[in-house]
Protein backbone atom coordinates (compact mmCIF):
# COMPACT_ATOMS: atom_id res chain seq x y z
CA UNK A 1 0.00 0.00 0.00
CA UNK A 2 2.59 2.37 1.33
CA UNK A 3 4.45 1.45 -2.16
CA UNK A 4 2.16 2.18 -4.39
CA UNK A 5 1.05 5.44 -2.63
CA UNK A 6 4.59 6.63 -3.55
CA UNK A 7 4.01 5.70 -7.16
CA UNK A 8 0.88 7.04 -7.09
CA UNK A 9 2.19 10.55 -5.61
CA UNK A 10 5.77 10.75 -8.21
CA UNK A 11 2.93 10.21 -10.83
CA UNK A 12 1.28 12.71 -10.15
CA UNK A 13 3.63 15.23 -9.14
CA UNK A 14 5.30 14.80 -12.88
CA UNK A 15 2.06 15.53 -14.11
CA UNK A 16 1.72 19.15 -12.84
CA UNK A 17 4.23 20.15 -15.07
CA UNK A 18 2.53 18.63 -17.75
CA UNK A 19 -0.98 20.30 -17.06
CA UNK A 20 -0.74 23.81 -17.25
CA UNK A 21 -0.17 25.09 -20.81
CA UNK A 22 -3.93 23.09 -21.24
CA UNK A 23 -5.94 24.85 -18.39
CA UNK A 24 -8.59 27.88 -18.82
CA UNK A 25 -7.67 30.63 -16.67
CA UNK A 26 -10.33 32.09 -13.69
CA UNK A 27 -13.97 32.80 -14.50
CA UNK A 28 -13.44 36.50 -14.30
CA UNK A 29 -17.44 36.56 -12.71
CA UNK A 30 -15.72 34.05 -9.82
CA UNK A 31 -13.05 36.56 -9.05
CA UNK A 32 -15.47 39.96 -8.65
CA UNK A 33 -17.67 37.56 -6.98
CA UNK A 34 -14.97 37.42 -4.56
CA UNK A 35 -14.02 40.33 -4.58
CA UNK A 36 -17.49 41.79 -3.70
CA UNK A 37 -18.67 39.15 -0.88
CA UNK A 38 -15.16 37.59 0.14
CA UNK A 39 -17.41 33.97 -0.55
CA UNK A 40 -16.63 32.18 -3.15
CA UNK A 41 -17.19 28.62 -2.52
CA UNK A 42 -17.31 25.91 -5.56
CA UNK A 43 -15.50 29.03 -7.37
CA UNK A 44 -12.88 28.61 -10.21
CA UNK A 45 -9.87 30.56 -9.69
CA UNK A 46 -7.52 28.44 -11.10
CA UNK A 47 -4.54 30.91 -12.14
CA UNK A 48 -5.93 34.20 -10.43
CA UNK A 49 -3.71 36.87 -9.14
CA UNK A 50 -4.49 37.56 -5.65
CA UNK A 51 -1.31 37.97 -4.04
CA UNK A 52 -0.97 40.32 -1.06
CA UNK A 53 -5.34 40.16 -1.03
CA UNK A 54 -7.32 40.56 1.83
CA UNK A 55 -9.21 37.03 2.44
CA UNK A 56 -9.54 36.71 6.47
CA UNK A 57 -12.67 34.57 6.96
CA UNK A 58 -13.58 34.34 3.91
CA UNK A 59 -15.39 31.19 2.34
CA UNK A 60 -13.66 29.82 -0.30
CA UNK A 61 -15.16 25.88 -0.09
CA UNK A 62 -14.16 23.83 -2.88
CA UNK A 63 -12.78 26.70 -4.84
CA UNK A 64 -10.12 25.77 -7.82
CA UNK A 65 -7.01 28.08 -6.96
CA UNK A 66 -4.42 25.54 -8.71
CA UNK A 67 -1.24 27.72 -9.97
CA UNK A 68 -2.83 30.81 -8.06
CA UNK A 69 -0.95 33.67 -7.18
CA UNK A 70 -1.67 34.14 -3.22
CA UNK A 71 1.86 34.98 -2.33
CA UNK A 72 1.60 37.71 0.88
CA UNK A 73 -2.21 36.74 1.16
CA UNK A 74 -4.10 37.13 4.50
CA UNK A 75 -6.27 34.37 5.09
CA UNK A 76 -6.22 34.13 8.67
CA UNK A 77 -9.66 31.75 9.45
CA UNK A 78 -10.28 31.27 6.07
CA UNK A 79 -12.81 28.37 4.93
CA UNK A 80 -10.59 26.37 2.56
CA UNK A 81 -11.95 22.78 2.77
CA UNK A 82 -11.68 20.74 0.11
CA UNK A 83 -10.15 23.41 -2.36
CA UNK A 84 -7.93 22.88 -5.21
CA UNK A 85 -4.25 24.57 -4.64
CA UNK A 86 -1.72 22.56 -7.37
CA UNK A 87 1.34 24.24 -7.41
CA UNK A 88 -0.49 27.63 -5.91
CA UNK A 89 2.01 30.24 -4.54
CA UNK A 90 1.26 31.04 -0.88
CA UNK A 91 4.72 31.90 0.05
CA UNK A 92 4.17 34.24 3.05
CA UNK A 93 0.65 33.58 3.21
CA UNK A 94 -1.22 34.27 6.71
CA UNK A 95 -3.11 31.32 7.06
CA UNK A 96 -3.28 30.56 10.56
CA UNK A 97 -6.28 28.91 12.24
CA UNK A 98 -7.85 28.29 8.73
CA UNK A 99 -9.58 25.52 7.99
CA UNK A 100 -8.27 22.97 5.50
CA UNK A 101 -9.01 20.38 5.70
CA UNK A 102 -8.71 17.81 2.39
CA UNK A 103 -6.84 20.10 0.81
CA UNK A 104 -4.96 19.19 -2.60
CA UNK A 105 -1.68 21.17 -1.89
CA UNK A 106 0.21 19.16 -4.73
CA UNK A 107 3.36 20.67 -5.38
CA UNK A 108 2.70 24.11 -3.53
CA UNK A 109 4.83 26.47 -2.71
CA UNK A 110 4.46 27.54 0.56
CA UNK A 111 7.62 28.82 1.71
CA UNK A 112 7.32 30.83 5.04
CA UNK A 113 3.73 30.95 5.38
CA UNK A 114 1.64 30.96 8.87
CA UNK A 115 -0.31 27.66 9.52
CA UNK A 116 -0.54 28.59 13.14
CA UNK A 117 -3.43 26.85 14.52
CA UNK A 118 -4.77 25.43 11.31
CA UNK A 119 -6.59 22.72 10.35
CA UNK A 120 -5.26 20.40 8.05
CA UNK A 121 -6.46 17.26 8.45
CA UNK A 122 -6.20 14.73 5.40
CA UNK A 123 -4.74 17.22 2.87
CA UNK A 124 -2.39 16.29 0.50
CA UNK A 125 1.30 18.32 0.55
CA UNK A 126 2.85 15.40 -1.93
CA UNK A 127 6.58 17.58 -3.33
CA UNK A 128 5.09 21.01 -1.47
CA UNK A 129 7.79 23.75 -0.68
CA UNK A 130 7.43 24.04 2.96
CA UNK A 131 10.76 25.52 3.97
CA UNK A 132 10.82 27.97 6.79
CA UNK A 133 7.04 27.40 6.91
CA UNK A 134 5.27 27.93 10.89
CA UNK A 135 3.11 24.93 11.66
CA UNK A 136 2.63 25.72 15.02
CA UNK A 137 -0.45 23.80 16.98
CA UNK A 138 -1.62 22.97 13.29
CA UNK A 139 -3.25 19.74 12.81
CA UNK A 140 -2.39 17.71 10.48
CA UNK A 141 -3.19 13.84 10.78
CA UNK A 142 -3.42 11.81 8.05
CA UNK A 143 -1.61 14.27 5.71
CA UNK A 144 0.22 13.17 2.58
CA UNK A 145 3.84 14.69 3.02
CA UNK A 146 5.83 12.66 0.49
CA UNK A 147 8.56 14.25 -0.76
CA UNK A 148 7.54 17.64 0.90
CA UNK A 149 10.38 19.94 1.66
CA UNK A 150 10.06 21.05 5.52
CA UNK A 151 13.87 22.55 6.14
CA UNK A 152 13.84 24.74 8.65
CA UNK A 153 9.87 24.55 9.61
CA UNK A 154 8.26 25.11 12.26
CA UNK A 155 5.44 22.22 13.50
CA UNK A 156 6.02 22.26 17.67
CA UNK A 157 2.68 20.73 19.12
CA UNK A 158 1.57 19.94 16.10
CA UNK A 159 -0.42 16.70 15.84
CA UNK A 160 1.02 14.92 12.90
CA UNK A 161 -0.51 11.25 14.27
CA UNK A 162 -0.95 8.91 11.36
CA UNK A 163 0.76 11.00 8.54
CA UNK A 164 2.54 9.99 5.89
CA UNK A 165 5.65 11.75 5.15
CA UNK A 166 8.37 8.68 3.28
CA UNK A 167 11.51 10.46 1.48
CA UNK A 168 10.36 14.22 3.43
CA UNK A 169 12.92 16.62 3.38
CA UNK A 170 13.10 18.03 7.22
CA UNK A 171 16.93 19.13 8.36
CA UNK A 172 16.72 21.50 11.06
CA UNK A 173 12.90 21.17 11.38
CA UNK A 174 11.20 21.59 15.13
CA UNK A 175 9.05 18.67 16.01
CA UNK A 176 9.44 19.67 20.12
CA UNK A 177 6.28 18.37 21.52
CA UNK A 178 4.65 17.01 18.31
CA UNK A 179 2.38 14.22 17.94
CA UNK A 180 4.07 12.17 15.40
CA UNK A 181 2.70 8.88 17.01
CA UNK A 182 2.18 6.10 14.11
CA UNK A 183 3.47 8.38 11.50
CA UNK A 184 5.51 6.63 8.57
CA UNK A 185 8.48 8.57 7.61
CA UNK A 186 10.59 6.00 5.85
CA UNK A 187 14.18 7.34 4.60
CA UNK A 188 12.84 10.99 5.72
CA UNK A 189 15.80 13.54 6.29
CA UNK A 190 15.38 14.58 9.55
CA UNK A 191 19.50 15.71 10.32
CA UNK A 192 19.51 18.27 13.06
CA UNK A 193 15.98 18.54 13.79
CA UNK A 194 14.54 19.32 17.09
CA UNK A 195 12.23 15.87 18.62
CA UNK A 196 12.45 17.27 22.68
CA UNK A 197 9.51 15.82 24.01
CA UNK A 198 7.66 14.40 20.48
CA UNK A 199 5.61 11.33 20.95
CA UNK A 200 7.30 9.08 18.24
CA UNK A 201 4.95 5.91 19.41
CA UNK A 202 4.47 3.06 16.53
CA UNK A 203 6.41 5.91 14.29
CA UNK A 204 8.35 4.13 10.84
CA UNK A 205 11.41 5.58 11.10
CA UNK A 206 12.93 3.02 8.60
CA UNK A 207 15.88 4.17 6.70
CA UNK A 208 15.75 7.72 7.94
CA UNK A 209 18.42 10.25 8.25
CA UNK A 210 18.63 11.07 12.03
CA UNK A 211 22.31 12.47 12.26
CA UNK A 212 22.71 15.44 15.05
CA UNK A 213 18.50 15.08 15.87
CA UNK A 214 17.89 15.84 19.51
CA UNK A 215 15.79 12.98 20.58
CA UNK A 216 15.57 14.40 24.71
CA UNK A 217 12.19 13.25 26.03
CA UNK A 218 11.24 11.88 23.35
CA UNK A 219 9.02 8.92 23.27
CA UNK A 220 10.04 6.16 20.95
CA UNK A 221 8.19 2.94 21.98
CA UNK A 222 7.74 0.58 19.16
CA UNK A 223 9.19 3.15 16.78
CA UNK A 224 10.68 1.14 14.07
CA UNK A 225 14.35 2.40 13.84
CA UNK A 226 15.74 -0.38 10.79
CA UNK A 227 18.72 0.72 9.02
CA UNK A 228 18.29 4.26 10.06
CA UNK A 229 21.30 6.80 10.89
CA UNK A 230 21.20 7.01 14.17
CA UNK A 231 22.43 10.98 15.84
CA UNK A 232 25.51 10.26 16.13
CA UNK A 233 25.90 8.73 12.41
CA UNK A 234 26.37 4.89 13.17
CA UNK A 235 24.00 2.64 11.57
CA UNK A 236 20.92 1.16 13.36
CA UNK A 237 20.81 -2.79 12.62
CA UNK A 238 17.58 -4.32 11.17
CA UNK A 239 14.92 -4.78 13.74
CA UNK A 240 15.84 -2.03 16.18
CA UNK A 241 12.09 -1.30 17.37
CA UNK A 242 12.11 1.48 20.25
CA UNK A 243 16.11 2.19 20.53
CA UNK A 244 18.42 1.84 17.44
CA UNK A 245 20.47 -1.15 18.23
CA UNK A 246 24.37 -0.61 16.65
Amino acid sequence: MKKIMVMVCTAMFLGVFLIPGGVAAFNPAHLEQLKAKNDCSDCDLCMANLGMAKLSVTNLWRADLSWADLSGANLSEAFLRGATMLSANLSGANLSGADMRHVDLLSANLSGADFGGADLSGSDFCGANLTGTSLIKAKLSGVNMTFANLSNANLSNANLSNANLPFANLPFANLSGANLSGTTLPFANLNGANLTGTNLSNANLRGAKLTGTDFGGANLSKANLSNATWTDGSLCKPGSIGQCIK
